[in-house]
C-alpha cells in the first residue's frame, strides 16, 4: 500500500494547483501509513544494512549482552554463569569501558561528518578539527571515576570503583593496549581522510587491513598467560560490542576510502551444536503433532545394503530407524556377502524384535548397486528411501517425508538436508541445500542423502546400475531427473552421514574411480537429454559441463558509463585484447559525460566493433540499457558494467553457450574483487531484507560454508546485471527492464519475470571477471523508491523464502552462516523501510523535502515585490475595524503561536466587538471543526474556514483587516481582494527557522511587502524595522494573571532548579544546558532538585537519568503551581522573541539565569530582575550556583521580575494594536517606549 501511495504521489507531481488538495491528502496518508508501519515493525534485530548505522547502534559498549552458549548440554549453565558474573560486575565494567564509550561516540560523529562531506562533494579541510576532537580521547585507560550520589556515598563508591580498576588493570592491560593501538590508527586514518590528500587504492586497502587486524583485542591476547587464558571467555562478553563496533567502523572507513575491508572468513560453525539443540526439538515436536492430521498413512520402505559393517555403527543406524516418530515403515536389508556370522546374528536379532525389519543374505559380494537392487526387490511401500549402513536418520525424518508428500501430492521424489557424524558420533559439517537445482546436480551430487521416491517412478527409472560404483547414486539421480522434475526439498537435517575410514573420501584410488564413474554417468545423461556438451572431471566427484556454442551469434555488449575514463579504458583494453570470441559489438553508452579525458579516450577507441552512443537524459539504469538494447544488432545481449576487467580469453564462450540453451533465461559469471575475494556468485532474494550476494567477500578458494561454496554452478532467482547475458528475443518479449526503477532492483525484477515464465537463471563459476566496484552502496546513495518497488517485486519470495537458498541460513548477512534470527525477509525489509532508510531515519527531513518540492511547484504564488505590493494596495480609511480575518496555518495541537492569535482575537471581540473569522490556508484536508476545537482550547472563538484551493481566496467575504500570522500567509493577505487593510503578525524573526536558501529568502521577502506590521515584542520590532521596509506597531507579550499570585513559603525543602531548555526545541540550547545541570547536580547533589516541564521526554535517553526530572505537558494551572515552587530557572534563547515560558516563570516569582540576548533588553535587566551569563557551560554554572546559594539575591531578582511582569496586561497591549489598525495609512511605524534598549 505504501509503495502504491508513493507511485501515486509521483503521478500527481508537479502540482499545478488543481490537484493540490489531492496531493497533500495523499502525502498525509503516506505519513500516516509510515507511522503505522513503524508502530508494527520492530526496530533493531538483525544487523543494519549500512555499516555506519551498525556502528551507531554498537557504539554504546556499556551494554553487556551475553548470548546463549554454543556448548550443547552444558551451554545453559555456562550462559547462566557468564551472565551472573557480568551482571555482578556491571557497575565496575561501565567505569572500565567508559573512556572507550566516549571515544566511540565521537568517532561516529566524525564519520557522519566525513560521510556527509564526501556525499556533498566538498573538499573542506577538516583534519585539524578531527585531530582536535579525537586525539585526546584515544587512551581507553583514561579513567575518571565520578559518582552522582551524595558526597560521602559518592566518595565511597568512587574509592571502590577505583580499587577495582587498579586490580583489573594488569589483567586487561594487554587488551586495552591493543584497543588503544586501534584507536590511534583509526584517528590517523580519519585525519588523513579529512585532509586534502586521499590515500591511493593500495595504501587505503593496507590501512584498512591493519585496522581490521587490530579490531579484536582478544585475538591478540597472549594465551600463554594462565590468567588471561582462564578469563578470556569473560572478557569476550565484555568486549563483544566493542569488537563488533571496531569491525563496522573499519567497513565504514573502507567505504569512505572507496576500498574494501579484508576478506571475511567462512563461517566457523563452532556453534552448530547449539544451533541444532535450539532448533530441532521444536521441529520434531511440530512434525509429531502434524502426523495426527494425516488423511492416510502410506508405507515407506527403506532399502539398505550392508557389508561387514562394525556392530556399533550398524546398531546406531538401525536404532535410528526404530526411533522414527512415523511408525508405518519397513526396513529392507541386503547383506552383500559379508560372510560374517556376527553380522547375521545381529540382523536376525533385529528382525525378531520388529517384524518391520527384513533382510536377505546374498551368496557373494556383488557390489553396492546389485545389493541395493536386491533390497529394493523386497520393498512393498508406496515410497522408497535409501539409507547407508553406517549412517543414521533424524527421529522425524520419515514424518517430514510423509507430511511433505501429503501437502504436495504432485511430487514424485523428495530429498533433505544433511550433516556428518565423526567417529565419536558428534555432528558437524551441515549442508543446507537449495531446492531443485538442475545446474548444481550436473556439477556434483548435491542431493546425495536423504532421498525418497515413489515406487512407480523407481520402477520406470530402473533402480541402480552396475558399473558406476562409487557414483551409482549419482547416476540414479540423473536418470531420475530425466523421468520427473517434480522434486521436493525438505529443508531439515534428516540424515547424518558418517565420516569414517570406511568413507570413500579416505581412499584416493576409490575416489578417482568414483569420479570417473560419475563423469561417465553425467555424459550419458547429457546424451540422453540431447545436450551438445562435454564433461570435464574436476576431481573429487565434481564436474564441469562445457556446453557448445551453436554457430557464431553476434553478441552486443552494452556498457553504460558516465566519465571515469580510467575504468572504461581498463575494461575496453582488456576486453579487446583478451576476448577470443570475435563476433561481438561493443556499445559504449555515455550518460552526460563531461570530462575532457573521457572524450579523449573515446577519440582513441577506433576498433570497428565499437559503437558510441549518447544518453542525454537523467541517470536511469534500466532506461539507459533499454535504449542501448534497441540500438543493438546482436541476437545476444550482454549487459556489462564499466568497472569490469576481462582476465580470461574464453569468458564470452561460456556465457554464450549457456544463454543459447532454450530453458535458460539469463546467465551471469563469477565476479571477483581486485583482491581476489568473491563479489558475485548469484543473488539471493531476502538477504538483508531485499537481495544480496551469497559468499560476498569470502575468499575465492572453494571455502566451505553450510551452503556449499562459490565454485559450483547453480540456479538462482536472479543474477546481477553487472555482467548478465540474455537472448535478445526474450529480452524484447519481456519488455526489457522496468524503467520505474532508477538505480537498483531492475535486474532482479527482470530475472523474477523470467522465473515466472518457467525459465532458469544460471550462475556459472567457469567465467570470471574482475569487478572494480569501489565500495558497498550506502542506503542514502540509492533512491528510496527503488527500495519500495523492489519490496513489491520481491515480496512473494521475501515472505515464502528464496527456493534456491535455504531457510536455515542467515538473511542478516551474505556469509551463508547459520540462521539465529526469527525474522523472515519481509520482516527485515519492512524494518529497513520503516527505520533504516534516510527518509525513515530523518522523518522531519523527509517531510521537509516533500514540503520544499511542493513549495517549489507553488513559487509563482510567492512572486511579489515592494513595487508590485504597492500597485495592489488601495488607500485605507480611518475607521475602527469590525471584521477581522486571521490567516492561520493548520495545527494538530495548541501551539504558542495559535495561543497568541486566539488570545488577541478573543480580546478584540470582547473589548471592541470585532467579528473574527479564522482562515486555515495551508491544509485543504484539515477539518474545520477540529481547528475550531483547538482555538477554543487556546481561548479563542470565531468562525473557522478551510481554504480548499487558491481560488477560494477570491470568494472570501470582505473584511476590514486580514492578518497573516505566518510568513507563508503574507502573500495571501496581500492578494486578498476583499480586505480594506492587510496586516502581518510578526511573532519572531521567522527566516531563522530555515537554513539559508529559498525558504529563508522567501521569509525575508515577506518583510518587504509593506503590510501593516504587528510585532510581538520590542526586540522583534527593532530588528525587523531596522533591516527591512516593514513598519508597524509593537506590543509587549505579557502573562496570565493566574501566575501573579503569592508564592508558598519555601520552608526547609531542597532548592528547586527549573530547566527551561528542551531537547526537542533546538533554539532552547538544551545541549549547552545539559552539562551545566550535570555539574550543578554533582556539586549540590541531594541539596537540589532539577525539573523540566513543557514537553514530555525521557532524561535517560540523553544520559540525564538521575540529573533532572521531566514533568511533561501540564495544564496552565498545574504549570503555575509548579513554577511557584521553584527557586531558580535556567533558560537560553537565541531568537528575537522571549518564550512565553520565560515570561510565565518570571511572573511566578522565580529568579532566572539567562544568556545575554540584545533583543531581550527591553525586558531583562542584569542583576536587577535576572542574572545574565555568557553562553558557556562554566559561566552558566557559576551564575546558577551563585543564585542557588545566595537566598537574598534570589529573592531580590524574583521580586523585581514579578514587579516587571505586572506592569502590563494583555488588555492594554491588544488595545494598542486595535488603535493602530484603526488609523489610516499602511506604513507608519509606532515605536514603543523603551525600544532603544532592544536596539
Amino acid at each position: 500500500m505504501i509503495a502504491s501511495q508513493r507511485r501515486l504521489l509521483e503521478q500527481l507531481h508537479p502540482c499545478d494547483g488543481s490537484r493540490c488538495q489531492e496531493l497533500l491528502a495523499h502525502e498525509r496518508t503516506l505519513v500516516w501509513l509510515m507511522d503505522r508501519l513503524r508502530q508494527e515493525t520492530a526496530e533493531g534485530g538483525a544487523r543494519a544494512q549500512d555499516p555506519l548505522q551498525a556502528a551507531q547502534e554498537l557504539a554504546d559498549v556499556l551494554r553487556f549482552e551475553v548470548p546463549p552458549s554454543h556448548r550443547g548440554f552444558y551451554g545453559v549453565p555456562v550462559t547462566v554463569a557468564k551472565r551472573g558474573v557480568v551482571r555482578a560486575q556491571t557497575p565496575f565494567l561501565i567505569e572500565l569501558m567508559r573512556p572507550q564509550f566516549a571515544f566511540n561516540r565521537e568517532v561516529v560523529g566524525v564519520l557522519e561528518q566525513l560521510t556527509a562531506r564526501q556525499r556533498a562533494g566538498s573538499v573542506v579541510e577538516l583534519s585539524a578539527w578531527v585531530g582536535k576532537r579525537l586525539r585526546s580521547m584515544v587512551d581507553p585507560t583514561a579513567w575518571d571515576v565520578r559518582s552522582p550520589r551524595q558526597r560521602v556515598t559518592a566518595r565511597a563508591v568512587e574509592t571502590v570503583k577505583q580499587g577495582y580498576l587498579r586490580v583489573m588493570s594488569p589483567l586487561v592491560r594487554e587488551l586495552l593496549d591493543t584497543q588503544r593501538q586501534w584507536n590511534e590508527l583509526l584517528v590517523s586514518i580519519l585525519v588523513t581522510i579529512a585532509g586534502s590528500r586521499r590515500p591511493e587504492t593500495a595504501e587505503a586497502a593496507a590501512l584498512i587491513a591493519r585496522l581490521e587486524a587490530l579490531s579484536d583485542p582478544l585475538r591478540r591476547a597472549d594465551n600463554r598467560l594462565l590468567l588471561v587464558r582462564a578469563s578470556k571467555p569473560f572478557w569476550r562478553e565484555v568486549f563483544r560490542r566493542q569488537i563488533a563496533f571496531n569491525h563496522e567502523v573499519a567497513v565504514s572507513l573502507a567505504n569512505l576510502l572507496e576500498t574494501h575491508a579484508p576478506a571475511g572468513a567462512p563461517p566457523s560453525l563452532e556453534d552448530y551444536p547449539r544451533w541444532f539443540a535450539t532448533v530441532e526439538p521444536a521441529q520434531i515436536q511440530k512434525a509429531r503433532a502434524a502426523l495426527g492430521g494425516l488423511p492416510a498413512r502410506p508405507l515407506i520402505s527403506l532399502a539398505m545394503p550392508v557389508y561387514r559393517t562394525p556392530e556399533p555403527v550398524l546398531r546406531t543406524c538401525i536404532d535410528s530407524v526404530l526411533a522414527q516418530r512415523y511408525e508405518h515403515w519397513e526396513l529392507c536389508i541386503a547383506d552383500d556377502g559379508s560372510g560374517s556370522p556376527e553380522l547375521t546374528t545381529l540382523l536376525e536379532e533385529y528382525a525378531r524384535k520388529d517384524p518391520r525389519i527384513r533382510f536377505r543374505q546374498l551368496p557373494a559380494n556383488v557390489g553396492i548397486a546389485r545389493a541395493t537392487n536386491a533390497a529394493l526387490e523386497d520393498c512393498r511401500g508406496e515410497y522408497v528411501g535409501f539409507i547407508d549402513h553406517d549412517d543414521s536418520l533424524a527421529p522425524h525424518a520419515l514424518a517430514e517425508v510423509v507430511l511433505r508428500f501429503a501437502a504436495e501430492p504432485e511430487l514424485d521424489w523428495v530429498y533433505s538436508d544433511e550433516d556428518r557424524l565423526d567417529a565419536e558420533g558428534r555432528r558437524f559439517h551441515p549442508f543446507f541445500k537449495p531446492d531443485w537445482s538442475p545446474e548444481l546436480l550436473r556439477a556434483c551430487n548435491y542431493i546425495c542423502h536423504f532421498v525418497v521416491v515413489r515406487r512407480q517412478l523407481m520402477a520406470r527409472t530402473g533402480g541402480l546400475r552396475e558399473g558406476f560404483e562409487g557414483s551409482q547414486d549419482y547416476d540414479f539421480l540423473l536418470r531420475l531427473s530425466e523421468h520427473s522434475n517434480r522434486v521436493g526439498h525438505i529443508p531439515r537435517i534428516l540424515y547424518h552421514w558418517r565420516y569414517s575410514p570406511l568413507s570413500l573420501s579416505h581412499d584416493q584410488r576409490k575416489l578417482e574411480a568414483a569420479s570417473r564413474a560419475g563423469r561417465r554417468a553425467l555424459a550419458e545423461h547429457l546424451a540422453r537429454c540431447q545436450e551438445q556438451a562435454d564433461v570435464v572431471d574436476l576431481g573429487e566427484t565434481s564436474y564441469r559441463v562445457r556446453y557448445r556454442v551453436r554457430g557464431t551469434p553476434l553478441v552486443s555488449i552494452i556498457v553504460p558509463f558516465k566519465d571515469k575514463p580510467e575504468l572504461l579504458d581498463t575494461l575496453v583494453r582488456s576486453l579487446l585484447e583478451k576476448t577470443r570470441y570475435p563476433h561481438f559489438e561493443l556499445l559504449l553508452v555515455s550518460n552526460q559525460s563531461s570530462r575532457p579525458e573521457t572524450f579523449a579516450l573515446l577519440e582513441r577507441l577506433v576498433d570497428p566493433r565499437i559503437r558510441k552512443l549518447n544518453w542525454d537524459e537523467p541517470f536511469n539504469y534500466p532506461a539507459i540499457n533499454n535504449f542501448a538494447a534497441r540500438q543493438a544488432r546482436g541476437e545476444l545481449l550482454l549487459f556489462l558494467n564499466n568497472d569490469m576487467e576481462v582476465t580470461e580469453g574464453g569468458w564470452l564462450e561460456e556465457l554464450i553457450a549457456q544463454a543459447q540453451r532454450p530453458e535458460v533465461g539469463a546467465v551471469a559469471p563469477k565476479l571477483l574483487f581486485p583482491d581476489g575475494c568473491v563479489q558475485h556468485a548469484g543473488v539471493v532474494v531476502g538477504i538483508t531484507g531485499f537481495a544480496g550476494h551469497p559468499f560476498w567477500r569470502l575468499p575465492n578458494d572453494g571455502s566451505w560454508t553450510p551452503f556449499g561454496h562459490a565454485d559450483w554452478p547453480r540456479n538462482y532467482l536472479a543474477v546481477t546485471s553487472a555482467c548478465m547475458m540474455v537472448r535478445r528475443e526474450l529480452f524484447e518479449e519481456l519488455g526489457g527492464y522496468d524503467e520505474s526503477f532508477q538505480v537498483v532492483g531492475s535486474d532482479i525484477e527482470v530475472c523474477l519475470r523470467m522465473v515466472s515464465k518457467g525459465l532458469r537463471v544460471v550462475y556459472t563459476p567457469y567465467t570470471r571477471l574482475t569487478h572494480h566496484e569501489s565500495a558497498s552502496r550506502r542506503l542514502d546513495a540509492m533512491p528510496e523508491d527503488d527500495f519500495w518497488r523492489s519490496f513489491v517485486a520481491y515480496r512473494p519470495y521475501l515472505r515464502g523464502g528464496d527456493p534456491f537458498y535455504n531457510p536455515n541460513l542467515t538473511l542478516s548477512s551474505t556469509s551463508c552462516d547459520l540462521r539465529w534470527h526469527s525474522e523472515d525477509g519481509e520482516a527485515l525489509a519492512l524494518r529497513t523501510l520503516a527505520w533504516e532508510l534516510p527518509g525513515a531515519r530523518a522523518r522531519e527531513g523527509a517531510a521537509m523535502g516533500r514540503y520544499r518540492r511542493h513549495l517549489a511547484e507553488h513559487l509563482p504564488g510567492f512572486d511579489s515585490s515592494p513595487l508590485l505590493a504597492s500597485s495592489r494596495r488601495a488607500p485605507a480609511e480611518a475607521r475602527p475595524p469590525r471584521r477581522m480575518q486571521w490567516l492561520i496555518p493548520a495545527a494538530d495541537r495548541v501551539t504558542p503561536g495559535l495561543e497568541l492569535v486566539a488570545r488577541m482575537a478573543s480580546l478584540m471581540h470582547a473589548r471592541h466587538h470585532v467579528e473574527n473569522r479564522f482562515i486555515v490556508y495551508d491544509a485543504p484536508w484539515q477539518d474545520a471543526h477540529r481547528m475550531e476545537a483547538l482555538l477554543t482550547m487556546a481561548g479563542g472563538e470565531g468562525h473557522v474556514q478551510v481554504l480548499r484551493n487558491e481560488g477560494e481566496l477570491a470568494e472570501l467575504p470582505a473584511c476590514d483587516v486580514v492578518i497573516a500570522t505566518h510568513w507563508t500567509a503574507s502573500w495571501l493577505a496581500l492578494n486578498h481582494p476583499g480586505a480594506a487593510k492587510r496586516a502581518y503578525l510578526v511573532q519572531d524573526f521567522e527566516p531563522l527557522t530555515h537554513a539559508a536558501g529559498t525558504l529563508y529568502s522567501l521569509a525575508e521577502q515577506s518583510y518587504r511587502l509593506e503590510l501593516l506590521g504587528l510585532f510581538n515584542s520590542p526586540g522583534v520590532h527593532a530588528f525587523v524595522t531596522r533591516n527591512y521596509p516593514l513598519k508597524g506597531v509593537c506590543f509587549e507579550p505579557t502573562v496570565d494573571p493566574l501566575l501573579l499570585q503569592p508564592r508558598p513559603a519555601a520552608g526547609s525543602r531542597k532548592s528547586r532548579l527549573l530547566c527551561l531548555a528542551h531537547p526537542l526545541v533546538p533554539e532552547s540550547g538544551f545541549e549547552m544546558v545539559l552539562p551545566v545541570l550535570r555539574r550543578i547536580k554533582q556539586e549540590l547533589s541531594h541539596e537540589v532538585e532539577i525539573l523540566c516541564a513543557g514537553q514530555a521526554f525521557e532524561p535517560e535517553r540523553f544520559d540525564a537519568g538521575g540529573v533532572l526530572e521531566s514533568h511533561g505537558v501540564l495544564t496552565p494551572r498545574e504549570a503555575a503551581e509548579l513554577y511557584r515552587t521553584c527557586d531558580v530557572a535556567l533558560g537560553l534563547s537565541f531568537t528575537l522573541h522571549p518564550t512565553q515560558l520565560l515570561l510565565d516563570v518570571m511572573a511566578s516569582g522565580v529568579a532566572v539565569v539567562v544568556n545575554d540576548n540584545p533583543a531581550f533588553r527591553w525586558l531583562l535587566e542584569p542583576d536587577r530582575n535576572c542574572l545574565v551569563s555568557e553562553p558557556t557551560a562554566s559561566e552558566l554554572t557559576r551564575q546558577v550556583l551563585r543564585c542557588l546559594k545566595d537566598r537574598a539575591l534570589r529573592e531580590q531578582l524574583a521580586a523585581e521580575a514579578r514587579r516587571r511582569m505586572g506592569t502590563s496586561t494583555w488588555e492594554e497591549q491588544v488595545d494598542r494594536v486595535y488603535a493602530y489598525l484603526s488609523e489610516p495609512g499602511q506604513s507608519r511605524d509606532d515605536r514603543p517606549h523603551g525600544e532603544e534598549h532592544a536596539r
